[in-house]
């Protein structure tokens, strides 16, 4: 199922995205990126709305997050949770620089200028957490425009530390995009995305 549209909201931070490096060609260009990751309907007016809409349920526990299909939950008498192929949505906006995307939270202006980071990830989650919400997570994710182009497709590895993420992905091109390399951090920081984009022999 491909989720519609996610409306663009007003945003801050949390979640989302891993290792398993591409081989990218040499004399490629590099392009650097930062900006936002958070799950769909984090921001809305109405808690989750758009998250909704595109047929999610927006959840608070155990994480915040958009659920297009809860996978599998198996919880511990000792706290433990172990979450399998867990399908979320989250939403992103990028810009070639942290004070390009500081600047719009503060004015609202420049808007979003790395197209191939801005619009929604579907991501296939798995973790495995202790009593704090701390463990290591991974998965695949697929990443769409918001006019629903299918751009980017990766796996991402990282840590929760109590509830708080430190994720890798690394993803390659398709269509349009086939040939490019993207490698990517989310952090637990306002501008909490970083990475860059190589497109070979460009």
């Amino acid at each position: 199922m491909r989720p519609r549209h996610a409306t663009i909201s007003v945003l801050l931070s949390i979640l989302l995205l891993g290792l398993t490096i591409p081989t990218a060609s040499a004399g490629g260009v590099r392009t650097e990126f930062a900006g936002f990751a958070f799950p769909a309907g984090m921001f809305d007016p109405e808690v989750g709305a758009s998250c909704v809409a595109a047929g999610g349920t927006y959840v608070t526990e155990p994480l915040p997050g958009c659920v297009l299909d809860p996978g599998t939950t198996r919880e511990h008498g000792d706290g433990r949770l172990l979450i399998r192929d867990e399908v979320v949505l989250d939403s992103s906006y990028a810009w070639h620089s942290a004070t390009d995307a500081l600047s719009f939270l503060s004015s609202g202006q420049p808007l979003p200028d790395e197209p191939r980071r801005t619009g929604y990830n579907v991501e296939t989650f798995n973790a495995n957490f202790d009593a704090t919400m701390s463990g290591p997570v991974w998965g695949s994710w697929d990443f769409y425009s918001f006019g629903d182009e299918l751009m980017f497709t990766g796996t991402f590895t990282g840590s929760f530390d109590k509830g708080k993420p430190t994720i890798r992905a690394v993803g390659i091109g398709v269509d349009a995009y086939k040939g490019q390399h993207v490698w990517m951090n989310v952090v637990d920081q306002v501008v909490n995305m970083y990475g860059h984009f190589l497109t070979p022999g460009a």
